[in-house]
């Protein structure tokens, strides 16, 4: 036991070290399908992104504290690695893996591994403000139904004086849950607005827009929050 807390421990600082931003949110969102469960409880999370000259590194790591006593009842990690070809060609090969674990009441159980082969292109719409595309092939473990795919639109705009607009956008298949034959196309998208108090520190919000995405609904959702960030 001992020695899973120090792994865990440590875990945490190297992710923590790594980062650079911090954000603790409050989710408050009434389910529109009645079969949805409410939101009321803080989710925190750790985000990570740098561009070098072979392309960049993404990274999230979502903690939900709706467990037992408010402790930690999903855990859901994003990892993504853009590659340059050569500094002249404009797109990217891209890859990511998604993956994690979830539980509460003494039930538990990990996501599906999920691993995405594409392409990535920055639009460059106006000075300061580009916007990431993503299209590719999405290995989701144990699908039955063929082959899926996801496209994913990322944006970072700061505006005004300290104000930041933020967020993503993401479409994709998988198998229908409960049913032997076709697919579901499932949306999210999260965009974030923040005001800088400090340097480092700052305010905002998050709204989640989703549809097939909320466990339980097959409605279209809307999740807000009110959140604190720490840039690192």
């Amino acid at each position: 036991m001992k020695k899973l807390l120090l792994i865990v421990a440590f875990s945490c600082f190297a992710v923590l070290a790594m980062a650079q931003n911090v954000q603790l949110h409050y989710d408050f969102g009434k389910a529109n399908d009645d079969r949805a469960a409410d939101r009321d409880y803080l989710t925190a999370t750790v985000e990570f992104f740098k561009p070098d000259k072979w392309g960049s590194t993404f990274f999230f790591v979502d903690f939900d504290f709706n467990a037992e006593d408010d402790g930690i009842s999903v855990s859901y990690m994003e990892l993504a690695r853009n590659f340059k070809f050569n500094q002249t060609f404009p797109v990217q090969a891209h890859l990511e893996y998604n993956g994690g674990h979830f539980g509460a009441d003494g039930f538990g159980d990990s996501f599906k591994n999920m691993v995405i082969v594409g392409g990535y292109y920055d639009w460059k719409i106006t000075k300061g403000f580009t916007l990431g595309t993503m299209l590719g092939y999405k290995y989701i473990q144990d699908v039955e139904e063929g082959p899926d795919f996801q496209a994913t639109v990322t944006w970072f705009k700061p505006f005004g004086k300290g104000f930041l607009f933020t967020g993503f956008a993401d479409l994709w298949t998988e198998d229908k849950w409960g049913e032997k034959d076709g697919k579901k196309f499932i949306f999210v998208s999260e965009p974030q607005l923040w005001y800088s108090v400090t340097e480092h520190f700052k305010v905002g919000t998050e709204v989640e827009f989703s549809n097939n995405f909320v466990l339980g609904s097959n409605k279209f959702e809307i999740m807000p929050t009110v959140a604190v960030r720490w840039d690192i």
